[in-house]
């Protein structure tokens, strides 16, 4: 009896040292799991950064404008640039702070001869219509600064809803607006005046030498001469998340996924992933929008069947316009504008069609083709000024992120499916659409219907967005609707 009792007694004395011995070597561990990652971000951010090391004619141009203050200073060639913006400032904030100060610092590099700037802005208020005119006294180019105090809805395109409601759509309003920014170039065009480039400019955050970039350096040819049809800045909601995931499909038409580096999903060849990970400043998708993007002006302007014809134009002085010469006949194509699609409940942004109607036709969407659309991860910008401060200091150590991002992307079953994305534009083919019929409980049902598909069938998704009937106090001027469910279709509502 004696023994046995010994026995719990040496049991229980062993057993706090056990636990002592046990709790210790885990704290061992996880001392050096913490070590691990402290080395990891430590050395990924002092010899890893992501998106730091410029190329050698990023440096030469930012050079060039470091060394001088003449106007022009960051556009060697001397393109002309058309600005257009959509501005929505009820506060005054944006026209008379750092955004305002931004833009005129962006056209001193770009020249005031060689901009033009279209800013257009409507149902803002009054205080929105004062700042904008401060700014409009101080801008030295070419310009076309419109405020409406009230949008005319009347042409404005609506949608009846399930419960017989009547909405105004928000993306056809969208894309009306881009078009208003758009009219002056339409009327530079019938002066024949011609533009190299059209900028689109968000109400973003940014660095001027940055958008310098996005113009003349994205995808440079061995002359230093960019190359593309449109290139976009990446935008940013906060630190780390990708804001513009409406716009955005990846190489082959998938929209991205959990939205932080490196944005775009392993579906298919994966070929903007990969050129992310590469770290190239063209980084090739089917569209994109990231709060500033370039095009190549030629796709919005009305052009000529020969350069020819086009350079006599321009080299043509106002006394030779006044005296009506006799013109060579000029063959016109038609530019592109914005636009939305009409389907009940299936969304499509304004922001992607536009660059599925400059693309080149395509038989397969899964082939690997470069469509002369980029992503620039070189360029960023956000809407939250704080956020834009620390986005250099957060790209230093985002490679971090690719296997966390891979992870989170199995497990929320990304990219989201689109039964459209395959669709070519001009064949017959089979697609949901919504059918009202007041006899269903839902106000109507999904069917099938054959249809020749149109451009852009990647942008879509399920979805409806409406104008609210007031604006609110965060500015958000819409909402979604909810989306009857389709149990015959796998399409993600969004």
């Amino acid at each position: 009896m004696l023994d046995i009792d010994d026995d719990r007694a040496a049991a229980a004395l062993y057993r706090p040292q056990f636990l002592i011995l046990r709790r210790s070597r885990w704290r061992r561990y996880i001392c050096r799991l913490l070590l691990l990652l402290v080395a990891l971000i430590s050395t990924t951010f002092l010899f890893f950064p992501s998106y730091t090391n410029y190329p050698p004619h990023y440096r030469s141009l930012e050079h060039t404008i470091k060394r001088s203050q003449e106007s022009g200073r960051g556009n060697p060639r001397h393109e002309k640039v058309f600005i257009a913006n959509n501005l929505y400032d009820g506060s005054g904030e944006l026209a008379r702070g750092k955004w305002g100060s931004n833009l005129l610092e962006l056209i001193d590099l770009l020249g005031e001869s060689n901009t033009f700037l279209s800013i257009y802005e409507n149902d803002a208020g009054d205080e929105a219509g004062r700042a904008l005119a401060e700014l409009d006294g101080q801008v030295n180019c070419n310009k076309s600064i419109v405020f409406e105090p009230h949008y005319d809805f009347s042409h404005a395109e609506n949608v009846t809803l399930p419960d017989a409601s009547v909405r105004l759509r928000r993306v056809p309003y969208l894309a009306d607006l881009r078009n208003l920014a758009l009219r002056p170039l339409e009327e530079q065009n019938r002066k024949g005046i011609q533009y190299d480039k059209v900028l689109f400019l968000n109400d973003v955050y940014h660095d001027p030498v940055d958008i310098v970039h996005l113009l003349f350096s994205t995808n440079a040819d061995q002359n230093g001469v960019s190359r593309y049809r449109a290139a976009c800045a990446i935008d940013f909601g906060n630190l780390i998340k990708f804001y513009d995931s409406f716009a955005v499909r990846d190489a082959h038409g998938y929209p991205i996924g959990v939205p932080f580096y490196p944005w775009f999903v392993s579906a298919g060849a994966a070929t903007s992933r990969q050129d992310v990970l590469d770290q190239k400043d063209a980084v090739r998708v089917r569209s994109c929008w990231g709060g500033i993007v370039a095009f190549d002006a030629k796709y919005f302007q009305t052009t000529t069947t020969t350069q020819e014809v086009s350079k006599s134009l321009l080299r043509e002085t106002l006394a030779d316009r006044r005296k009506e010469q006799p013109k060579p006949n000029i063959t016109t194509s038609s530019p592109v504008r914005f636009r939305a699609i009409s389907d009940v409940f299936w969304e499509a942004s304004e922001s992607c069609l536009i660059h599925a109607d400059l693309q080149d036709s395509y038989t397969n969407i899964d082939q690997v083709i470069d469509t002369g659309i980029y992503v620039n991860p070189y360029i960023r910008v956000s809407y939250e000024y704080r956020a834009f401060t620390w986005l250099g200091f957060v790209r230093r150590f985002e490679r971090l992120f690719s296997w966390p991002n891979w992870i989170a992307n199995v497990f929320s079953h990304h990219p989201a499916h689109n039964s459209r994305r395959t669709n070519i534009a001009g064949e017959t083919v089979v697609q949901r659409v919504w059918q009202p019929d007041a006899s269903y409980d839902e106000g109507g049902y999904w069917k099938d219907e054959a249809r020749v598909a149109s451009r852009g069938g990647f942008c879509a998704r399920r979805s409806l967005f409406v104008l609210k009937t007031k604006r609110q106090e965060d500015n958000c001027g819409w909402e979604p609707i909810r989306v009857p469910p389709d149990p015959d279709s796998l399409d993600w509502t969004l």
